[in-house]
């Protein structure tokens, strides 16, 4: 073996370790790939799963959330305007269609039922869309069968709605009207809340 052969195989070995490490970041950076579109896949399904979820929990595929403000809290907050608030959810008409939704609101100094609905669909969370664009508001991913945070802040800060008596309203996020706590309750309140609309009362 000459020099320039022995010169060649020494930078060959040289050369062995920095190929074989050059592999192992070419492996370790694909499985790291793969593993964050595997995790991201998975979040995915968990906020589809979500509105699925509690879809699931009611009867017959819609679940009722409701909650009426005592008279001491709104005295605590006198700038909140939602004095009761009902929502249902419900799944769509069609196995591929999105899942549907009926709001209904009552606010100081107004006797009417407010009322809007639309369509729902998972994101960071759940969120829904009024007709017409018409705003929406969402609910956040640490919502249950037993209670969900609405939040009018998202995606629009409003709420466009029409009263029983035919006038068109909307509500806005205000200072004490962003976000509320909404408890389970049997179908028949929001069914009853649907039958008020109806009337005109």
């Amino acid at each position: 073996m000459d020099g320039t052969d022995r010169r060649r195989g020494a930078m060959f070995k040289a050369s062995r370790p920095a190929l074989i490490f050059g592999s192992l970041l070419v492996v370790a950076a694909e499985l790291f790939a793969t593993g964050a579109s595997a995790q991201s896949a998975r979040r995915g399904g968990e906020r589809a799963d979500l509105l699925g979820g509690l879809l699931a929990a009611g009867t017959s595929g819609e679940i009722c959330y409701a909650r009426s403000y005592a008279a001491d809290h709104l005295a605590a907050h006198p700038h909140q305007r939602v004095t009761a608030m009902t929502l249902l959810l419900k799944r769509g008409r069609e196995p591929a269609t999105p899942a549907e939704f009926q709001i209904f609101v009552t606010v100081r100094g107004d006797r009417n039922l407010w009322s809007a609905n639309g369509e729902c669909a998972a994101g960071s969370g759940i969120t829904c869309s009024v007709e017409c664009d018409g705003g929406g508001f969402s609910i956040a991913s640490n919502a249950t069968p037993q209670t969900v945070l609405l939040s009018l802040e998202d995606p629009d800060g409003r709420i466009s709605m029409n009263g029983c008596d035919g006038g068109e309203r909307e509500l806005q996020a205000g200072r004490d009207d962003r976000r509320f706590r909404l408890d389970r309750a049997p179908n028949s309140v929001c069914a009853a809340a649907a039958r008020r609309m109806e009337r005109g009362r």
